[in-house]
């Protein structure tokens, strides 16, 4: 079909025939955009519900067949459990699938016109409704409260990283939209129509896109959070508005795909909104300084949350406009432990310094996370790194409570420490877990200064409750010192948790000191995984847990892909980070 064109083939005369069979292909594009990312969602929803039902339900003992496809599953799984060039073989799959589905959906022969003149106007209408269409996916990976975290045990903070790489190809396919346009018009000299409202509102979402894209460098986004935080929401409005006025006519389906991307994004917030109203009701938060520039916040009312989840945590005292994601210690009453970083952190421990127990209005919003069913496994190990430890201790203290004596499971509780201080900061919960012989305490620190204060636990830890699989040399673990509140004198100089090494406190030797056996450096995590899936029957099951700094959670993830065996025990490993 040829075009009727004026001016050597030019925009303005483009034929309406030619036109309706463009704007045909390019609904069809956006609907087989919809219909990819939805079977791509699919595949995990089905592979998470088959294991579920397959861990809870599924016979102990495998037949012939059964053997065949959990052997051929396992050996997949081990394979794109692996690293290469620092990401994950599975996720960097799903990144190539999604950008060969844009674009195959922009060059294919069968949706574009090639024989249509000017084709760069065709290139040009196509990239604008892949933007839109990968907008609407930018929306639905944004929301917090995602139906995603049910369907596919996947919560909002797992899909940040795919959200960032379609926000960016969203981007990317706006400009080309914008440019090629420009060309075109240049072209055919009808520049004029930019001054019509359908067409400068589009320039407006453009710039406004741009905006949030320089609002997420890394120096904004982690120094001035409330400044991204602000441009993030405004200008996200003013997309919204826009990017619907530039093409307000509901025939051409580009505001259905608006509408459904605005409809998620305000549910999103009318909910996060309530949950906040709701936990700010009677709620307020008491603040705690700790050892090495943590902070304890105690709130006065409970949550309904699973272990291992986290919530925003909002004080308008601290931060007005900002809201900060911190991982549950106990639901009822919430607790949190925070290390001072930069920002709100540090702002938090500060106000707990100048006015320790004060009570400060809050609230809440939460709780979210997807994490595993520790309890439905027969063996599990908890690794954290700092204050990490606030997802293993969430954890562990619920299998303590809610798992008869009788029932067999056992715990590796392993965690990380640069100073012994730290250990007060979970004193609690530390013994808790000391008193269950079903959990095998395992604590390293990466310092051996022997001045360093630890935690005032009264009864004794054997040796026994250290694992044996610590590559530590016994020369190298010492006895440290557990000081009821009733062996520190008030004559001690009292620690600055502003300077982050220990003062000169030193243990004292009185009769009513306990001791626990610590390892001096870092743990073995490969061997420690590996001894965890040995310990348990080839029909069991195995979970891993892991919270704290990437290179961590790098080692424990490729400790449990040289673990997973056809024929062995079922191994699950759950992080606990923003991201991958």
């Amino acid at each position: 079909m040829a075009s009727t064109t004026t001016g050597g083939g030019g925009y303005a005369s483009v034929s309406p025939a030619l036109k309706a069979r463009r704007q045909l292909l390019n609904v069809r594009t956006a609907k087989y955009f919809a219909v990819a990312i939805a079977a791509l969602m699919g595949l995990f929803i089905i592979y998470h519900w088959t294991w579920f039902f397959y861990h809870r339900y599924g016979p102990k003992e495998r037949g012939p067949g059964t053997k065949t496809v959990v052997g051929w599953q396992r050996g997949i799984r081990r394979f794109l459990f692996r690293r290469f060039a620092g990401y994950r073989l599975d996720r960097s799959i799903v990144v190539v699938t999604y950008l060969a589905i844009n674009i195959v959906l922009i060059f294919s022969p069968s949706l574009i016109q090639y024989h249509f003149k000017p084709l760069i106007s065709s290139f040009a209408k196509r990239f604008g409704w892949i933007a839109v269409s990968n907008l609407a996916l930018v929306f639905f990976l944004a929301l917090k409260n995602t139906p995603l975290a049910f369907l596919s045990a996947t919560s909002y903070e797992k899909l940040q990283p795919l959200h960032q790489i379609a926000g960016y190809w969203t981007v990317f396919a706006a400009i080309l939209h914008g440019v090629l346009y420009t060309i075109t018009f240049s072209q055919s000299h009808v520049l004029y129509l930019f001054k019509e409202r359908d067409q400068y509102v589009g320039v407006i979402a453009g710039f406004a896109l741009l905006t949030i894209l320089v609002s997420t460098i890394s120096v904004v986004r982690q120094r001035r959070y409330e400044v991204f935080y602000v441009v993030h929401i405004s200008m996200i409005i003013v997309i919204l508005i826009t990017v619907g006025l530039h093409r307000p006519d509901l025939t051409t389906r580009t505001l259905v795909i608006v509408i459904f991307a605005a409809s998620c994004w305000f549910l999103d917030r009318v909910l996060r909104s309530a949950k906040t109203t709701w936990y700010f009701y009677g709620n307020s938060a008491t603040l705690t300084a700790l050892p090495n520039n943590a902070t304890r916040v105690v709130l006065r009312r409970s949550i309904k949350a699973s272990p291992g989840s986290h919530a925003f945590l909002w004080i308008p005292a601290i931060r007005a406009a900002e809201t900060h994601p911190v991982t549950l210690v106990s639901a009822n009453p919430v607790e949190f432990v925070l290390k001072a970083h930069d920002g709100f952190t540090s702002d938090l421990l500060k106000h707990a310094l100048e006015a320790p127990d004060a009570r400060l209005r809050c609230s809440l919003d939460g709780p979210y996370g997807a994490t595993p069913d520790f309890k439905t496994f027969d063996k599990v190990v908890l690794v954290a790194g700092g204050s990490g430890a606030s997802f293993a201790f969430a954890v562990a203290t619920d299998i303590v409570r809610n798992v008869p004596r009788t029932k067999k499971i056992s715990v590796d509780f392993v965690w990380v420490v640069k100073f012994t201080e730290t250990l007060t900061w979970f004193e609690k919960e530390l013994r808790q877990l000391r008193d269950d012989p079903r959990i095998n305490l395992i604590i390293h620190t990466s310092v051996s200064a022997a001045t360093s204060i630890v935690p005032s636990i009264d009864p004794a830890l054997s040796n026994s409750d250290i694992s044996a699989t610590s590559t530590v040399a016994p020369s190298h673990a010492r006895s440290l010192h557990l000081l009821d509140k009733a062996d520190i004198s008030p004559a001690m100089p009292q620690r600055d948790p502003e300077k982050g090494a220990s003062g000169p406190w030193v243990a004292s030797t009185s009769p009513s000191l306990y001791s626990l056996d610590i390892q001096l450096g870092r743990p073995s995590v490969p061997n420690l995984v590996r001894r965890a899936v040995n310990e348990v029957r080839v029909d069991g099951s195995v979970a891993v847990g892991v919270c704290g700094p990437a290179s961590l959670l790098h080692v424990t993830r490729d400790a449990v892909a040289e673990c997973i065996a056809k024929d062995g025990p079922s191994v699950t490993m759950h992080s606990e980070t923003f991201g991958w």
